[in-house]
């Protein structure tokens, strides 16, 4: 038998307000401390009770309270943010210890709250932005320093914006080759704009300090070795695979961003997430940056999607967060075959239903 779903629209601001209402201790994460935590008063008590959640009375309506429950005793969430051309989406999913899980989907500024949680329209809105082909234009994985990873963002960026200016001139592309002192310039000015990566990678490690040049000369001559970079006298360029990589990823489509969390054994929060840009309908790039690394990988949107599912419906995958060991927090994207869509298991050279070389 299909469980009824059950939806009430509120203001954001009204949720502490249900906090007080519901009369508990709330998690530290729980949405209740979104707001004032105070007692309605007659207005907070008309809009509690015109979207169904409490009488006139201001008392919760006891249908709705077992979702207030898991909103108010929440040991992990799930957060999917989606911006773009279209209006940014979000969605919030809410797990408590053997209770069913509780969505709350963005609406225009104000909060729906679905439960169980409408985690399988969610998935379905993000696979309308950003597709669900099984298929990525170029194959990249890169696994590298905080500042490898910043060396490298500005390297794409500097021939990003390259190739944007050959195609309104009406010129060639060329090849661009920067020194020490250029790069560090790029990586120090950081802005809001999403559109460069570098400003991506920023946000994400959250860096006391830019690196001096003699740590980003270091970093590059690491990415020289590693084969994302070649060298020519004192300047620096792409290599082949990470120049098709820039090359494909012109203008950022949409951007999308996971943040798991779990409540701990030892009441701290454990966070894990990734950032996936898409410049195109088979090419994706997620940046998951860890506390020592960062890993840059090209994948598909069907993977996307796959890893969408998991986290805003696996509370054990959450559990797995509180671990000691920071590394291994991070969400893994799975990859499927490119030719039959098959999914691969990792350290698999070929795949194992077509055979496919990987």
């Amino acid at each position: 038998m299909k469980e009824t779903t059950q939806k009430y629209v509120i203001n954001t601001g009204l949720f502490g307000a249900v906090g007080n209402i519901w009369a508990g201790a709330p998690t530290s994460i729980s949405p209740f401390h979104y707001g004032k935590a105070q007692a309605p008063g007659t207005v907070e008590k008309q809009a509690l009770a015109k979207a169904g959640i409490c009488d006139a009375n201001g008392q919760i309506l006891p249908a709705v309270r077992p979702a207030l429950d898991v909103l108010g005793t929440a040991n992990a969430f799930t957060r999917i943010y989606l911006s773009g051309a279209q209006i940014p989406a979000e969605c919030i999913v809410y797990f408590a210890q053997n209770r069913v899980p509780v969505s709350l989907l963005n609406v225009g500024g104000d909060m729906q709250i679905d439960f169980p949680a409408a985690t399988e329209t969610f998935v379905s809105m993000v696979a309308q932005g950003i597709g669900s082909s099984i298929y990525r234009s170029v194959p990249f994985n890169a696994t590298l320093t905080h500042d490898e990873a910043l060396a490298l963002a500005a390297m794409i960026d500097l021939q990003r914006k390259q190739a944007l200016r050959s195609v309104a001139d009406e010129q060639v592309p060329v090849i661009v080759e920067s020194d020490v002192p250029a790069l560090r310039a790029i990586t120090s000015r950081k802005g809001d704009n999403t559109q460069w990566l570098i400003n991506v990678v920023l946000d994400l490690l959250s860096l006391d300090g830019i690196p001096s040049e003699d740590r980003l000369r270091s970093a590059l001559e690491s990415l020289v070795q590693k084969g994302f970079a070649l060298k020519h006298a004192s300047s620096y360029r792409l290599s082949e695979a990470t120049l098709a990589l820039a090359r494909r990823m012109l203008i950022f489509d949409a951007a999308l961003t996971l943040t798991s969390g779990y409540l701990g054994t030892s009441g701290l929060l454990n966070v894990a997430g990734f950032t996936c840009l898409q410049a195109g309908i088979h090419d994706l790039l997620v940046i998951d940056a860890g506390v020592d690394l960062v890993t840059i990988q090209s994948v598909s949107s069907a993977s996307v999607l796959d890893s969408l599912q998991t986290y805003l419906t696996d509370a054990k995958v959450l559990e797995n967060l509180d671990t000691p060991v920071a590394e291994t927090a991070a969400p893994q994207i799975r990859k499927f075959c490119p030719q039959c869509g098959t999914t691969i298991q990792p350290g698999r050279k070929f795949c194992g239903s077509c055979g496919v070389p990987l």
